[in-house]
């Protein structure tokens, strides 16, 4: 009997102090499932973060960001109009395209562009869940969001520090989805050695298929979509397999696409090094916050043709060394 009473204690001081933690957890909405805070400033989120951008195009217009860590810094302060960063879908075709065949006709209509920096890592079949966009109700977010783990505890912790505590950090999360970076200048430090093996980067036929349907839902509902690629360091350039992404590129263009900026090397950017430094790199493939801005607005947004690449010149850009590395090419004005 004592025993008995013993485990019942114990199961109901257990079940006490997770209901505590689950409501510290709430209160504090670290991964934003439920879009309030006790706390200000917010570090982390995931896919279902995308349900309160889902929200937002009803009351508003917006330029729409779809794309990946290497599009992630591009933000409304910086472009000085209304965007939503959506990579919390990390550019992936069968995420995004369920997201656009979920809008209504007025959602659809606060679309100014749509901007899809396009990667061959994203371009993956992967069978998960998606999100019902419909379902956002208390209980959705309480299931999207639990059972509590040590991994969220810690993300409620490092909230609770950094706003309440005032520990230091180098960025967070905007209302628009996008990462803002308190210094929006720093620099990489150059690898002293750059052996790495040349890797086969392989694709999805399905992700091809899920991309050309979103290119042909934007096209009947005349929305534009402007399709560009990421921006590296020449020593991350070194050893990267362009033919893998010349395929994918035109498999893209044969299915359907118009064209895209190519932008994988640009030059006195991707190659510009002060002492050990890359100045405009956060890191060998990440552009800064001024820069990956910077680079967005002059040659997307306001449509540099000079990196244009349709069927016409795809094969002039992609300069074949071996079969494997990429070659610093710049397009021909």
């Amino acid at each position: 009997m004592y025993y008995r009473k013993w485990i019942i204690s114990l199961s109901l001081i257990i079940a006490f102090v997770y209901l505590l933690l689950a409501t510290a957890y709430i209160t504090v909405d670290p991964e934003q499932f439920f879009n309030k805070s006790i706390t200000k400033h917010k570090f982390r989120y995931t896919n279902y973060f995308s349900k309160y951008q889902y929200e937002k195009l009803k009351s508003s217009k917006y330029s729409l960001v779809f794309g990946t860590s290497r599009s992630l810094k591009i933000s409304t302060q910086a472009q000085g109009s209304p965007f939503l960063n959506f990579h919390n879908l990390y550019g992936e075709p069968a995420e995004v395209l369920n997201f656009l065949k979920q809008l209504d006709d007025r959602q659809i209509k606060n679309i100014n562009s749509i901007y899809f920096l396009v990667s061959i890592n994203t371009m993956i079949a992967e069978e998960k869940e998606l999100l019902d966009y419909s379902k956002n109700s208390f209980f959705d977010k309480v299931y999207a969001s639990f059972p509590l783990n040590m991994k969220k505890l810690k993300y409620m912790l490092k909230d609770i520090s950094i706003n309440l505590l005032n520990k230091k950090t180098n960025f967070y999360i905007a209302d628009d989805g996008s990462k803002f970076v308190y210094d929006k200048n720093i620099g990489a430090k150059i690898p002293k050695n750059n052996n790495t093996e040349v890797k086969t980067r392989t694709y999805d036929k399905q992700a091809i298929n899920e991309l050309l349907k979103i290119d042909e839902f934007c096209k009947k509902r005349d929305v534009s979509i402007v399709y560009y690629t990421p921006t590296y360091s020449d020593q991350h350039l070194a050893d990267f397999p362009l033919a893998d992404l010349k395929k994918m590129w035109k498999d893209l263009l044969d299915g359907g696409i118009d064209g895209f900026y190519a932008l994988y090397y640009l030059e006195n950017i991707s190659n510009k090094q002060e002492e050990n430094y890359y100045p405009l790199f956060t890191d060998s493939s990440h552009l800064n916050y001024s820069m990956m801005n910077n680079v967005f607005k002059q040659h997307i947004v306001h449509e540099n043709k000079k990196y244009y690449i349709s069927t016409q010149n795809i094969e002039e850009y992609f300069n074949i060394n071996n079969n494997t590395k990429f070659q610093k090419t710049t397009p021909k004005d």
